[in-house]
């Protein structure tokens, strides 16, 4: 049996839709699907600079930042493994294009990948929860 191919995907925050809602980015760049929750494993952080930029220019949002990783489609399978069954502390990641340039987890220190995080909102609010993280 052949081992089922790794969906690379970006997420990134939908400005557009009321609440907290992420879309999901496939290779090709269209839109798989928007959720209220998504997990990836071996994950990586963007901020284009430009966009950031513009951000800090204009006073507007503009999608400009995303998080890359391979998505992890089974629903059982993703609790299970962000809830910790090996001893990685979760770490809460954010991102504020007017005080920091990158993501960013506890002290302000640049994130650089996590082996996984939930991209999720909780209340409305965005939560991303990282495990196996690397900083600068």
């Amino acid at each position: 049996m052949r081992k089922p191919r790794k969906l690379i995907v970006k997420v990134f925050r939908n400005l557009h839709m009321p609440g907290v809602m992420w879309s999901v980015r496939g290779p090709d760049g269209k839109i798989l699907m928007h959720s209220k929750a998504v997990l990836l494993r071996n994950a990586t952080f963007i901020v284009q600079p430009a966009g950031r930029e513009k951000v800090r220019r204009e006073k507007k949002k503009v999608v400009h930042a995303f998080v890359k990783g391979e998505l992890v489609s089974d629903p059982q399978e993703s609790c299970e493994h962000i809830l910790g069954l090996n001893d990685n502390v979760l770490c809460s990641v954010a991102y504020n294009p007017y005080k920091n340039d990158e993501f960013v987890v506890a002290n302000n220190l640049e994130i650089k990948s996590a082996e996984s995080i939930l991209i999720t909102s909780l209340d409305d609010h965005a939560q991303l929860l990282a495990q196996g993280v690397t900083t600068e």
